[in-house]
């Protein structure tokens, strides 16, 4: 009974990623997040779950997790809470299955180098004084997403 209840709470591993996403926007380490949500028994549990290795977790402990990042619950289970509700970059790159190019299939890792590349990109001042280092950093987030579809 207690292994059908655990499949049932199972989350796609893009709630993990997500999770892991606002955090590390936050600045906060896995250590001082335990700190700050109610009933998380160690930063390791929160480890896996932002990893996607444990996917099942209890609804209060998630909206504490959710409420403790300011991240919508709603937003977070791709619930819509209205029809006109946008989609991040990030969401679309973990929560939808697609193909790259020659057919090479998605993979949360993909998604995330994709995004990373994107928010560098954005990020960067390729016309100040920053922007041989922000093209440096760009490059190196481009072959990182090369290696991976080599790997795919």
């Amino acid at each position: 009974m207690a292994e059908k209840d655990r499949e049932a709470r199972q989350l796609d591993r893009s709630v993990g990623m997500r999770l892991k996403h606002s955090r590390e926007e936050k600045g906060l380490s896995l250590s001082e997040l335990c700190k700050l949500i109610a009933g998380i028994p160690s930063p390791s549990y929160l480890n896996r779950f932002e990893n996607g290795e444990r996917r099942a977790i209890s609804t209060r402990l998630l909206m504490n997790w959710c409420d403790t990042l300011g991240v919508s619950f709603f937003h977070l289970l791709n619930v819509p809470e209205d029809a006109d509700e946008e989609r991040t970059l990030l969401d679309l790159l973990t929560v939808y299955q697609y193909t790259l190019g020659e057919g090479i299939d998605s993979s949360p890792e993909i998604g995330k180098a994709i995004f990373q590349l994107v928010d560098q990109v954005v990020k960067s001042d390729l016309q100040g004084e920053k922007a041989y280092a922000d093209a440096i950093l760009i490059l190196e987030r481009a072959k990182e997403l090369s290696r991976l579809l080599e790997q795919a």
